[in-house]
């Protein structure tokens, strides 16, 4: 009995009042705190003052009143409290609402007037303070941040264990229980220290979620021993002391029969409605499995697991290590992202191959926590990246056996530690990242093999027209041999022949004429026969140093006279940036020639006899890398470029594609080789020939020859 009536409260004032200074000294300009240590000291000023006057150490009724108000102060003490979790400022109607009730009290518990005025005044506090309580477990319930949801789950959590036990105890009916009530004010002021102190809620969160789970139980267990209790005493009045150990224990199996339906029911709603926002873990695997069903990139997998890791535990950073690529190194993918990785980190391999061998069967993700590093295990860089960057913890990524690379996670909010179901959500993340890993590998390498493929057959495509084109080539060459063999000489023959002819009939205009025209067509004839040869032959290349000028020149001599053969009256134009006629370049000149005047006779072809402003432009320009030109970019090196533009015809976009095919023409007279040979000839020089055109406006050709030469 001595130590309860002494040594118990004494014990929880000295807890109580150790809690209050110290949260107290910690900030004492708050207002939150300065309530606090109100909270501590009224129900001991109360049983101090109760003391003194009880055992008549000082025979004063003002002492009795003191105690009392003590008591009425302590609710709206409280609610004042609670309300400055939520940060908004209180306003002095609030204010004057929350001490106004303990006026109220006073006056009904002090006879001011009449007995009825008293109940009066009862009512209107016991309504007010149950609207003040109704307005600030709203005001609480608005709150978003989750450490300040916790405080409030915290503060009320203490309430209702205190209140309830205080409840349970005045319904015992067992002699000797009511002393317990001594030690209700330590239980308050554990609760709203903790809040207070902002202890590591997220590291107790598993504590603190079955504590609210198993305050609720018992709520509903003191309420309901109450509510039987009375109704048994009211009704048939058989409580006593005989039988109230029978009766509790009557209760308690009664109650142990339905305790774990009940514990679910409250679970679930605590889930569905206290930790909701917080940490619904879920809901979070769910939403991340949708995501990353989607992703096929082995990146895009790393940054989705790093902003789920970032958005739910509030990280100050998220870097990976990325061992997969051919220079491994470190990423920060959230929050700090100024520190300096180490070059290497041996150190972390190192350890985490001594917990899983190379040919291990690895099931999970073993962490290593930062604070549990012994400094002799890691190098001197690396354990100064983890202090700068703020890491917390290290999680290995692995695929098929093999460590892909590491998860730096940097600490929570507020600096909380990870606890168990922290680590179980990251686990079960980054088990669903490996089969993610799985199914994009599989995926990228159904894209190799598809990619691979494509590439085979545009090459076997490729080596299909090669070879039809060679075919083909062969056959032109076979066929130029006999015609060489069985033509060429029979048309030295009929030329000589029809030149003789025409000296002959001198004197005869029509015959001469009829001579002259065969003489005409076995030139025709002999320059199909000789292109022919030309275009079957691989004729090697005979480089010289030439001067662009002189080259450009011969062709201007060529077309004009050809334009002039045709009865053409055409403009023809040279042009060179500054000094460019003068630049030498090394190529077979006869070939190159040969290019240029199929490609300048086509453009005297394209040019109607009766157009009386047709031009052609013959340019040169040498340049180095890439240039871009209308739109499009030119290879890149340096090349000297020679082109040819008219504004003839022009060709049309499916001519265009044809128009190197041997034998295909859009002339009249044309044998269809001509531009086939000038893009053979480029290709043996290592050129190549670029062609725009547009009917109706007119062409240009673009001939590459490397400046280096052949």
């Amino acid at each position: 009995m001595f130590i309860f009536e002494n040594i118990i409260p004494f014990i929880a004032f000295i807890i109580s009042y150790s809690f209050g200074t110290y949260v107290f000294l910690r900030e004492p300009n708050l207002v939150i705190n300065r309530l606090f240590i109100l909270i501590i000291l009224s129900p001991f000023i109360k049983d101090l003052f109760n003391m003194l006057y009880w055992q008549k150490i000082i025979e004063s009724e003002s002492l009795a009143y003191f105690s009392d108000i003590s008591t009425w102060i302590l609710p709206p003490l409280y609610l004042h409290f609670i309300d400055s979790f939520s940060g908004v400022r209180i306003s002095w109607r609030r204010f004057f609402g929350y001490y106004f009730t303990a006026f109220l009290f006073a006056a009904a518990f002090h006879k001011f007037d009449t007995i009825d005025i008293q109940y009066i005044y009862v009512s209107l506090a016991i309504a007010l303070l149950i609207a003040l309580w109704i307005n600030t477990s709203i005001r609480g319930g608005n709150i978003d941040r989750f450490y300040q949801k916790m405080q409030y789950v915290l503060i009320y959590s203490g309430f209702i264990i205190n209140y309830a036990l205080l409840s349970f105890i005045d319904f015992t009916f067992i002699s000797g229980v009511e002393k317990l009530k001594l030690i209700s004010p330590l239980i308050i002021v554990s609760f709203i220290a903790s809040a207070l102190l902002k202890v590591r809620i997220a590291n107790i969160f598993y504590i603190l979620k079955k504590s609210t789970i198993y305050s609720l139980f018992l709520f509903v267990f003191i309420f309901s021993y109450i509510t039987a209790t009375v109704y048994l005493f009211n009704y048939f009045q058989i409580i006593d002391n005989i039988y109230a150990i029978y009766y509790m224990a009557l209760f308690f199996i009664l109650f142990a029969i339905i305790f774990r339906p009940i514990v679910d029911y409250i679970r679930n709603f605590i889930d569905s409605h206290i930790f909701k926002i917080a940490f619904n873990y879920k809901q979070i695997v769910e939403n991340f499995s949708q995501k990353i069903s989607s992703l096929v990139q082995f990146q895009d997998i790393i940054r989705l697991v790093a902003a789920t890791f970032a958005e739910t535990f509030k990280l100050n950073a998220v870097m990976f290590y990325n061992l997969s690529l051919p220079t491994a190194g470190i990423e920060a993918l959230a929050g700090e992202k100024n520190v300096t990785p180490p070059a290497k980190i041996d150190d972390v391999i190192s350890y985490f191959r001594q917990i899983y061998p190379i040919n291990s069967n690895i099931q999970k993700f073993e962490p290593l926590f930062v604070n549990y590093l012994s400094s002799d295990r890691v190098s001197l860089e690396f354990s100064n990246f983890l202090a700068q960057s703020k890491i917390s913890i290290i999680f290995p990524v692995y695929h098929e056996n093999i460590i892909l690379g590491f998860y730096f996670l940097g600490y929570k909010y507020m600096k909380d530690e990870y606890n168990d179901d922290d680590i179980q959500l990251i686990t079960t993340v980054l088990s669903q990242a490996q089969v993610a890993f799985s199914n994009a590998k599989i995926y990228n390498n159904l894209v190799s093999s598809n990619a691979m493929l494509e590439k085979t057959i545009t090459e076997l495509k490729n080596t299909q027209n090669e070879l039809a084109k060679k075919e083909k080539l062969a056959a032109l060459g076979h066929l130029a041999a006999n015609v060489a063999h069985e033509v060429k000489n029979p048309l030295g023959i009929m030329k000589v022949a029809a030149s003789t002819l025409e000296n002959a009939l001198g004197e005869k205009p029509k015959l001469k004429d009829l001579a002259v025209f065969i003489n005409k067509e076995i030139d025709r004839l002999n320059t199909f026969v000789s292109e022919l040869l030309d275009f079957t032959k691989n004729k090697e290349l005979m480089p010289l140093e030439v001067s662009v000028g002189e080259l450009i020149d011969e062709v201007y001599d060529r077309i004009s006279m050809y334009a002039r053969s045709e009865n053409k009256n055409i403009g023809i134009q040279k042009k060179y940036a500054a000094g460019e006629n003068e630049l030498k370049i090394k190529l077979d000149y006869d070939q190159i020639l040969r290019a240029l005047i199929n490609i300048t006779f086509n453009a005297v072809d394209a040019i109607d006899a009766r157009k009386q402003d047709g031009v052609i432009t013959l340019s040169a320009e040498a340049v180095s890398g890439a240039v871009a030109e209308a739109g499009d970019q030119k290879p890149s090196g340096n090349w000297m470029i020679i082109t040819v533009e008219d504004n003839g015809s022009g060709i049309g976009e499916s001519q265009l594609k044809n128009g190197v095919q041997p034998f295909f023409t859009t002339k009249k007279k044309g044998t269809g080789l001509g531009l086939a040979v000038a893009f053979q000839i480029l290709e043996k020089h290592g050129g190549k020939i670029e062609i725009k055109s547009a009917e109706n406006i007119g062409t240009k050709v673009a001939l590459y020859l490397p400046m280096k030469g052949v």
